[in-house]
This record gives C-alpha cells, structure tokens and sequence, in this order.
C-alpha cells in the first residue's frame, strides 16, 4: 500500500492509483487535521488530489512534480 499513517500524518509513497482513493477517504474521515506528506510520491491520481484538496488538511513536503506542487501551494506546511 502506498500510503501510510502515523498519528495525524498521512505518508504517501510511489504511485498512488484510483483503488487507494477509497481507503485514503477512509482514514481521513477520522482525522480532525491531516498533514499528507507527498514529497515521496511519484504520481497521484487525481481522485487522490481532490480528497487532499477537499480536506481541511496540509500538506508537507515538496512533490518533484511541478503541476502536484502548484496544486497543493495554499496547502503547504511552513
């Protein structure tokens, strides 16, 4: 699974397809704040953006993807 989660961080890692926007879903649901880091992820499909973007949560880390780094720029932890 290329996701992972530590407390209120959710780590994701390599390529992220539609099949883990569900469960994504799933673990934000039950987190009040959520920080994804993305700065290992290689790709995300956009279905896993749009819950990120949706969320009240921020976003760590620089992603190497110059368009995922534009999208999240609002989001971006200090």
């Amino acid at each position: 699974m290329p996701m992972q989660i530590d407390d209120c961080v959710i780590t994701l890692d390599g390529h992220c397809a539609i099949e883990e926007a569900q469960p994504l879903f799933d673990l934000v649901r039950g987190i009040e704040a959520p920080i994804f880091d993305v700065a290992q992820a290689k790709s995300l499909h956009t279905a896993i953006v749009q819950l990120i973007l949706a969320s009240s949560g921020k976003v760590r880390g620089a992603s190497a993807n110059p368009l995922l780094s534009a999208c999240f720029r609002d989001r971006e932890l200090p």
